[in-house]
This record gives structure tokens, C-alpha cells and sequence, in this order.
């Protein structure tokens, strides 16, 4: 790649290094984890002057800073102690993201939104225990008819899962301006 040096009065759409005022290409994040776990294997075996230039590479295709391009394929790989009775290896890896299963779905929000204004619109703390201790109560109430299997979930659903399923309701019901 050939040296390009920009002069400091000029403006550049292309980022530049600050150590050596090479431009480099952005990586997005996950180009850079992969980068670095290759970069921390070949640094952990080479000498002095071969890492001096691997870091070079490595600072000009990330822009990283040097200090903490330098931090990043030391410590890759290497065991940290957690506590006294754990050890961890540290990995740059990205972690996929939890997908979880829903609890309740939406017969359990329809019914919860016509009973929310009862409560005078209040957070799900307070609904909450009178939800579970008077449930049945509720759907003998041909305005509140709900299914057996909706009573279950609302007679064990937390304060939580309510202001979770009343977001959209408390948005619309929101007071705007002064």
C-alpha cells in the first residue's frame, strides 16, 4: 500500500492514522475482532522487530491508537482470574444475541389494556398484586372476557412483563408539551 501523506490544512473524507498519518480503510467491528485474533497469533510468536512491524499493519488497517493496538493481541487468548477459584480466557469473540421465547402475547396486552385504566394508568407495580389475587374476579366481567389460559398468565405475571406489554398504550396515553 503506498504511503499517502495528507498535509494538516487539508480536509479528507478518508480517515487518517494519527501515528503515522496513513489513511486506512474502516473495518466494521466484526472485520476487526476477526483481524485481531489473527494478528494476536502471529504476534505471540514473532520477534521484537517482526511485531514492530505487525503492529504497524495492524494500526494502519484498524486506527486503532498504538497503545491499545498493542493491549489487544497481547492479552488475546490469555488466561485472566476471574475470582480466587476462576479463570477465564480472553476472547475478542462477539457473543450472538439471546433470543428469547415470549411468555405472554398479545390476547394477554388486549386484555391488560382495557384493566389498566381501573388502576388509573399507575406503573405495573401497583396492578400487579391485585391482578393475581383478584383475576377471576376480572373475567366475570363480560367487558374483561378472557380465556382460561389468559387468567393463568395474568394471575403469575410480574410487574415488569406489565409495563413491558403497556408500553405502547402509556406512549399514546403520554401528556406532550408544558
Amino acid at each position: 500500500m503506498p504511503q499517502v501523506k495528507i498535509k494538516p490544512y487539508e480536509k479528507s473524507i478518508i480517515p487518517v492514522s494519527k501515528d503515522t498519518g496513513v489513511p486506512y480503510t474502516e473495518l466494521n467491528l466484526k472485520d476487526r475482532k476477526k483481524l485481531t485474533r489473527i494478528i494476536a497469533k502471529s504476534c505471540q510468536k514473532a520477534k521484537k522487530p517482526v511485531k514492530s512491524k505487525i503492529l504497524d499493519t495492524f494500526i494502519s488497517q484498524t486506527g486503532y491508537e498504538r497503545k491499545y493496538a498493542v493491549h489487544l493481541p497481547a492479552n488475546e487468548g490469555t488466561l485472566k482470574c476471574v475470582s480466587k477459584n476462576l479463570k477465564a480466557q480472553v476472547s475478542r469473540k462477539s457473543r450472538k444475541k439471546r433470543v428469547y421465547t415470549g411468555i405472554y402475547d398479545d390476547a394477554v396486552r388486549d386484555t391488560l389494556i382495557p384493566v389498566w385504566p381501573a388502576f388509573n394508568c399507575l406503573c405495573g407495580k401497583i396492578p400487579a398484586p391485585f391482578l393475581h389475587a383478584n383475576v377471576n374476579r376480572i373475567a366475570s366481567f363480560p367487558q374483561f372476557a378472557m380465556t382460561t389460559a389468559v387468567r393463568e398468565k395474568l394471575s403469575r405475571i410480574s410487574a415488569a412483563a406489565i409495563d413491558r406489554l403497556l408500553r405502547a398504550a402509556k406512549r399514546k396515553t403520554r401528556v406532550k408539551g408544558t
